[in-house]
């Protein structure tokens, strides 16, 4: 299984907490035509390298920056060139990540014709102040607007994001947001706590004394309230900061905390693949002579389990037809075992205690020791039904569990 990633970085504005690759265009014009003619170039450079014609993808996410820039052409081109190179099923997951403000009917209408069935909406509050304070462009009626549109429109899967722990949001504002949020029924609702990532324009208030957040204790109030009031609403909680209705749940998220191969395409997105034994040789780094890869017919167990890169986020490089590629990297056995448990350790469900075993060739305990002792002590980690996976105080640490797992 490989998900597909397609990254849309160009924004009219910046959010001030937004850590992801972006370009402010401000009232400029996004370069569309060579975007996507540079695209589907590495598009089709990834899939022979990689030997990656043929895949069964379960899912295609275009992310940002602001994708609903982008008009239907961009997206029925990209389609074209995805349905033709990889195996898609009849319930191929699509998503459009989009801003409210470009919501209409039209253009929800042009994207369900393609097969876009699943739209997510970054709608972050309902509270016009706070919306202020996170430097969205919309106000509330607007994104309640948009959502209906989409409904209207047919658009069977819809996702809401709402973001929580934001300057001056008290535990009613709080409230209101998954309240009106509930009342539009949407099919899934992500709700993150506000990170507060270095290198924002928040991260930067913050330090200054400009930006107060809310205090440890109120957050962790915030999120036991967001897990109660949307379970009970009848949305499941299947990772820490999302929610679903029955069936809705996000296939391609899953494919990342799954640790699953995913192929990201445009300026800044990153892919990771798992080695492919019958390919052992094109997994070595460029300019190493040493052997490092050891599987396959040998039968010894692999050193290397994957390779991580990131296209180049200078988009004149990238538009001019020179893909290149940052931050390439060869992931090892025990990088590999920390990401799969940080990963996955996210979810609901846990990790699968049988597969953590037979991908690094030691059971979890044996791996961490010291860490799966004091997990179980502090009442973080519970091991049933042949799973490990994170309780509710667990859940609301698993930061901390992350770090240790490093």
């Amino acid at each position: 299984m490989l998900a597909l990633y397609i990254h849309i970085p160009f924004c009219r504005e910046v959010c001030p907490y937004c850590d992801f690759h972006k370009i402010k265009l401000g009232s400029g014009t996004v370069p569309e035509k060579e975007y996507l003619r540079t695209l589907l170039a590495e598009l089709r450079q990834a899939v022979e390298k990689y030997s990656l014609n043929g895949r069964q993808a379960p899912s295609l996410f275009f992310g940002g920056g602001t994708p609903s820039l982008m008009t239907p052409k961009f997206f029925e081109t990209s389609l074209a060139e995805v349905r033709q190179t990889f195996q898609t099923s009849d319930d191929f997951e699509i998503t459009v990540e989009t801003n409210p403000e470009h919501a209409s009917l039209e253009m929800f209408s042009a994207w369900r014709a393609l097969g876009i069935h699943r739209v997510s909406f970054g709608v972050q509050s309902f509270q016009e102040d706070l919306l202020k304070k996170l430097g969205r462009r919309h106000d509330a009626l607007r994104a309640i607007e948009a959502i209906r549109l989409a409904q209207k429109a047919g658009m069977e899967n819809i996702s809401l994001d709402l973001i929580f722990g934001a300057e001056g949001q008290t535990l009613e504002s709080c409230r209101a947001d998954l309240y009106k949020a509930m009342e539009l029924n949407p099919t899934h609702i992500s709700a993150y706590q506000l990170t507060v990532e270095p290198g924002t324009l928040l991260h930067s208030r913050i330090k200054e004394g400009a930006t107060v957040l809310p205090q440890e204790e109120t957050l962790v109030e915030m999120h036991r309230l967001v897990t109660q009031t949307l379970e009970e609403g009848g949305w499941g909680r299947y990772e820490i900061s999302n929610y679903a209705k029955p069936g809705f749940e996000s296939r391609h998220n899953l494919q990342y905390w799954r640790y699953g191969d995913y192929l990201g395409l445009g300026s800044g997105a990153v892919s990771f693949l798992a080695v492919r034994p019958e390919l052992a040789t094109q997994w070595l780094v460029e300019g190493q002579n040493e052997i490092k890869y050891i599987c396959g017919s040998t039968g010894s167990p692999r050193t290397i389990y994957g390779k991580r890169w990131r296209t180049t986020r200078k988009l004149q490089q990238y538009l001019s037809g020179e893909i290149l590629y940052e931050e390439e990297e060869t992931i090892d056995n025990k990088t590999a075992r920390g990401e799969f448990c940080m990963m996955g350790f996210r979810l609901i469900e846990g990790i699968e205690s049988a597969r953590f075993s037979s991908l690094f060739g030691v059971s979890f305990p044996e791996a961490y020791p010291h860490l799966y002792v004091d997990l179980l002590k502090k009442g973080w980690l519970v091991e049933q039904e042949g799973r490990l996976r994170l309780t509710e105080d667990g859940l609301i640490f698993s930061n901390a569990v992350a770090r240790e797992l490093f």
